[in-house]
Order: C-alpha cells, then sequence, then structure tokens
C-alpha cells in the first residue's frame, strides 16, 4: 500500500513540480492550493504526512497545522528562513525544509517517517 502525502501550496506550478518528485508506486500525492479543502481532507482522510507551504494567500502554515486535528507528522516548507526559529514551529511541525525542495532529504523523511517506502 503507497505511502500518502499531502502537499498544499498556493503555488500551482509548485504542486505539479512536487508531485513529478514524489510521486512513485511507493508514494501517492494529493496536492491542494486550497488551505480550507486541504485542511478538510487532512481531518477526514488523513494522509501519512502532510507538507504545507508556509505563506499561502488567506492564511499561513502555521495557520493550517494548528486546524489539523489528527496525530500525523506535519512538515513546513519555506523560503523565508526566519520562519524556522519561531519557538511555535518547532512544536507543530515534524520538519521544517526551505525551499527549493531538498529532495533527498525530503524522501528520507517520508521513508523515516512511515516505513512503507
Amino acid at each position: 500500500m503507497p505511502v500518502k502525502v499531502y502537499y498544499l501550496d498556493d503555488e500551482i506550478d509548485l504542486l505539479s513540480v512536487f508531485t513529478d518528485t514524489f510521486e512513485s508506486s511507493n508514494v501517492q500525492v494529493s496536492t491542494f492550493d486550497d488551505p480550507e479543502k486541504a485542511i478538510h481532507a487532512v481531518n477526514t482522510t488523513p494522509p501519512d504526512i502532510f507538507f504545507i507551504d508556509y505563506r499561502l494567500p488567506t492564511m499561513t502554515g502555521i495557520d493550517v497545522a494548528l486546524r489539523i486535528q489528527v496525530d500525523i507528522p506535519i512538515v513546513l516548507l519555506t523560503a523565508d528562513s526566519n520562519v524556522a526559529n519561531d519557538p511555535q514551529t518547532k512544536i507543530l511541525f515534524k520538519a521544517i525544509f526551505a525551499k527549493p525542495f531538498p529532495v533527498a532529504e525530503m524522501e528520507k523523511f517520508i521513508e523515516t517517517h512511515t516505513n512503507k517506502v
């Protein structure tokens, strides 16, 4: 059974890049460009891992993470290096990765936190 990974980002091009990069026979990727739809999907059909972009038009990745009601690894992706220093991010997120995607590190994270890949 493949690992279910969700990714939320308002940049449509990055959703495609994420899918092209990480989807395989072992990893099933679902992407979202709307925070409300992503939050609903995570809370009703939880993935194995949820990746969230920090800067979204209507809220931040922190705001999204605070609304997740299931216990899954949540990962923040950001181009803003100051976000990683926020104490709240260390509590909410299992990991924080800088954009552009550090592919090898993210693949290792998926493998380590699901034991399915």
